[in-house]
Order: structure tokens, then sequence, then C-alpha cells
């Protein structure tokens, strides 16, 4: 890390350069804590959403149109099996992007906070 004099001394296209890692270290830090808080993409769900309202409108269709006098255990099992794994997957995949994005915040802070001590290290000496 540089102090402000440092930068200070720097021509015009350096300084310009560094602004531009600064700003895309900004920009990356509140994208992981936009994901680590669980405001992630709604797209990265769509396979499981899909999945969801497939099965669900299946089962429903099954129970409406279904042979009154002849029950099918299996195909309502089936179905509504299908629709709760769909439910835990989405599920299970949000919770892994999650702790996935607090890994990587950690990390990134531990980076930055490392950067920042080295800085004051080699300005006091």
């Amino acid at each position: 890390m540089f102090t402000k004099a440092e930068v200070a001394k720097l021509p015009a296209e350096d300084q310009e350069l560094l602004a531009q890692l600064e700003l895309n270290k900004a920009l990356q830090h509140e994208q992981l804590l936009k994901q680590a808080r669980g405001q992630g993409d709604w797209r990265s769900d769509l396979l499981g959403i899909c999945s969801c309202v497939l099965s669900g409108c299946g089962l429903i269709f099954a129970l409406y149109f279904g042979d009154k006098e002849e029950k099918r255990c299996g195909v309502y099992v089936l179905l509504g099996l299908v629709f709760i794994l769909s439910l835990s997957q989405i599920s299970f995949a949000r919770i892994g992007r999650r702790f996935d994005a607090l890994l990587q915040l950690l990390d990134f802070d531990h980076k930055n906070q490392d950067d920042s001590n080295n800085s004051k290290n080699r300005k006091v000496g």
C-alpha cells in the first residue's frame, strides 16, 4: 500500500491505474458482501425453481385429474419427492454460495489487513 505522499509523487497514469485497482477491490468487496447476505442473483437458482414449479404443477395435476377410484400412490410420492428435493436443492445451493462468499470475504479482509500492516511497518521503518 502507498501513502498519500507516495501516491502524489506518482505520474498521473500510475495514479489512475492505482485508483482503478482500489475501485475494483471495493466493488469486489461489495459484491461478496451482497452474496454473503443472500442478496445474490436469483437467476442462479432458476433450474431449481423450474423443477420445483413443474413438479408442483405435476403433483396438482395428478391429484386433480387422477383416477379417483384407482389411486396411483407411486406417482404422487414420486412427484412429491421431486418437489421436496427441488426445494432442498435450492436451499442448499444458496447456503453453499453464501458460505463460500463469507470465506472469500474473510480471505479478502485478511489480505487487505496484511497489506495495511505491511505499509504501516514500511512507514515506521
